[in-house]
């Protein structure tokens, strides 16, 4: 499965409201990717609609994992390190092999 990290990048047309977009949620995916680079873990980071906590942002998804909140660009690797322990890796589907699918079955 492809880890992909979701950050929001919402801007809100209300200065007095805060906003991950505004207090450095795009930053923090340059930092992310840049982390991620260094590390060499092919994660995918991509900007996220609300995720609907704007007060505690920036937030972000990982997708199939936790939501954090509070996420600086400072704090990339910590980030980084805390979902390495937190998002549990799925299981790739084993292959089916070929002749374990007969059909139609044997005898009709």
């Amino acid at each position: 499965m492809e880890r992909t990290l979701l950050v929001c990048g919402t801007f809100r047309m209300n200065l007095t409201t805060p906003s991950c977009a505004a207090g450095g949620g795009l930053q923090l995916m340059d930092a992310l990717r840049s982390e991620l680079l260094a590390r060499g873990l092919g994660w995918t980071v991509a900007r996220s609609v609300c995720l609907g906590h704007c007060t505690i942002g920036p937030n972000l998804k990982a997708r199939g994992g936790p939501l954090l909140h509070g996420c600086r660009p400072e704090t990339a690797a910590a980030i980084i390190d805390r979902l390495l322990v937190e998002w549990p890796v799925e299981e790739e589907p084993a292959e089916v092999a070929a002749d374990a699918c007969d059909w139609p079955p044997p005898g009709s």
